[in-house]
């Protein structure tokens, strides 16, 4: 797949539920791990304003349920012992909630380590662990979907390093078929990774590149 929208002036409900990763509370971070923290979080001010927010679950259940998914679980079960935050998740109500956003934000000791935990990511694993994740979600809907899952190309401009996957996921929405666009994006600024999920009908999400960027920028200014 080729997504360039990504580098140009820079996936409802229970569906970016099935896609974030597991999440946890700031605490004990240090003044510039705060600093990291606060900036890499997905804020209201990063989204329109007719979105709502909701708290973002954790995911552990879903990892766990998916075996593909079983090396980035690890990674991101040790990445939680460094100071992290969760943004809330956005969502789109005009749309049957299908537009939704959502991040978390890891502040690792050094840049190696977050390179490291980034890596977690790479593919085979990271496309079959979004695959996974997808299909598991359609499942848990009722759905045996068939789920094509591909690599986001040109993020070489985000950050220090960045990796990410596009899945389609057909629904049935009142009456209509559609496919429901879900992206995952890993960025590394430093010593710090962002994970993204988003989640869009019938096309990549029009807010994701800005979002991206937004965080990514604050995240730079933060000296991470």
């Amino acid at each position: 797949m080729r997504h360039g929208r990504w580098i140009t002036p820079l996936v409802g409900g229970t569906l970016i539920v099935a896609l974030a990763l597991p999440a946890g509370a700031a605490s004990g971070a240090k003044a510039s791990d705060a600093s990291i923290l606060v900036g890499g979080v997905i804020t209201k001010r990063d989204v329109p304003k007719s979105w709502t927010s909701s708290k973002q679950p954790d995911f552990n259940s879903a990892l766990k349920a998916v075996p593909a998914c079983a090396p980035i679980l690890a990674a991101t079960t040790l990445a939680r012992k460094s100071p992290h935050q969760n943004s809330p998740t956005f969502t789109d109500k005009s749309n049957a909630q299908l537009t939704n956003a959502q991040n978390q934000v890891y502040a690792f000791k050094t840049a190696a380590s977050a390179s490291a935990y980034l890596a977690a990511y790479q593919d085979p694993v990271g496309s079959a662990c979004v695959q996974g994740l997808i299909q598991h979600a359609g499942a848990s809907a009722g759905a045996q979907p068939t789920v094509n899952v591909g690599p986001l190309t040109n993020l070489q401009s985000l950050g220090s390093q960045a990796i990410g996957y596009e899945g389609t996921l057909p629904l049935t929405v009142q009456n209509q078929t559609l496919n429901l666009f879900i992206d995952e994006i890993v960025v590394r600024v430093g010593r710090s990774v962002v994970v993204f999920q988003f989640g869009s009908p019938g096309q990549q999400i029009a807010q994701g590149p800005a979002i991206v960027r937004s965080v990514s920028t604050r995240l730079q200014h933060a000296g991470a």
